[in-house]
């Protein structure tokens, strides 16, 4: 791991005999030597920020009635399988052929418990309240939808389960440059904070798995987050299926070798990151979980 990363830790060895159990004559490093990882941080997603006072003037509103909290915020980022989760299959395929027609927008906390207590009518209330009071450009003709339709069992379902993003559409090239420079908007209508997106079938969640337990509540320390990265990484090399699936997918983009050697190309940027998530009501404390991250190794989030 690289010494600026919040897990990052000194060099722990150079190499490990684990021995050639997948033929070949590549020896597995030692999986606790951090030397130069995690790689292929500077096409990591999740650390970019957006917004910001550096917004195009051209593109700016002329006047603002309802203003919102302006800022620097981390970029999120969602797969368009998750922004159209629950919606109606003929909208999915129309979004798939037209991706850059239509921009999702995500209030914060959207799931099902969230819909549950603020009605898409009225959530689309209020956000047409605040869209069409930014002059960016006069006979502004979008319009805000809702793609899906509440079930009684999907409300029983995780209070963060469910559709997320509600559908905008019709919307100017100038006004979408708007929305995805400042892509957080905390505005001054009470009830109102959303997120903007553009719909990308092409980006892939660099999350692979998330740890839930006691051992990481709390500050756990680097030491602690590389030992168990190292154990992660240690169980893969030496996993079968492990080993032939990363080989398939690497092969089919044309990057051939041993397959061991492959194994551990693959996880040359796996990062162990704490989160913090909050509890599932408000009187629940928040709590840690360790989300295990690396780059994509398929062409396609189907193949990943």
């Amino acid at each position: 791991m690289e010494q600026d990363s919040p897990l990052g830790a000194p060099a722990a060895g150079n190499m490990h005999p684990l021995g050639l159990r997948h033929g070949g004559n590549f020896v597995l490093p030692d999986p606790a030597d951090m030397t130069n990882k995690p790689t292929d941080r500077d096409e990591y997603p999740y650390d970019k920020t957006m917004g910001g006072s550096d917004a195009d003037p051209s593109y700016l509103p002329a006047k603002v009635a309802h203003d919102w909290t302006h800022g620097i915020y981390p970029q999120i980022q969602i797969p368009t399988t998750r922004l159209t989760a629950g919606w109606d299959p003929d909208i999915k395929k129309i979004i798939e052929d037209n991706e850059g027609n239509f921009v999702a927008l995500v209030p914060f906390g959207s799931g099902n418990k969230y819909w549950s207590d603020n009605p898409p009518e009225t959530v689309i209330k209020r956000l047409n309240l605040f869209l069409h009071g930014l002059e960016i450009e006069k006979g502004e003709n979008f319009k805000v939808s809702c793609p899906f339709t509440l079930t009684p069992s999907a409300k029983s379902d995780g209070p963060y389960d469910g559709p997320i993003a509600l559908l905008m559409h019709g919307v100017s090239h100038k006004f979408a440059k708007f929305l995805f420079h400042y892509h957080v908007f905390p505005t001054s209508i009470q009830g109102l904070a959303f997120t903007v997106m553009p719909f990308d079938a092409q980006f892939q969640p660099w999350t692979i798995a998330t740890f839930y337990g006691q051992d990481i509540q709390g500050d756990c320390g680097i030491t602690h987050a590389c030992r168990a990265l190292a154990a992660l990484k240690k169980a893969a090399w030496n996993d079968d299926n492990f080993g032939n699936t990363v080989q398939r997918l690497l092969y089919g983009n044309n990057i051939t070798g041993q397959r061991a050697e492959l194994a551990v190309q693959a996880t040359d940027s796996w990062d162990l990151h704490q989160v913090e998530v909050p509890g599932e009501s408000p009187d629940d404390p928040p709590y840690f979980v360790w989300q295990l991250c690396g780059k994509p190794i398929g062409r396609t989030l189907k193949t990943q």
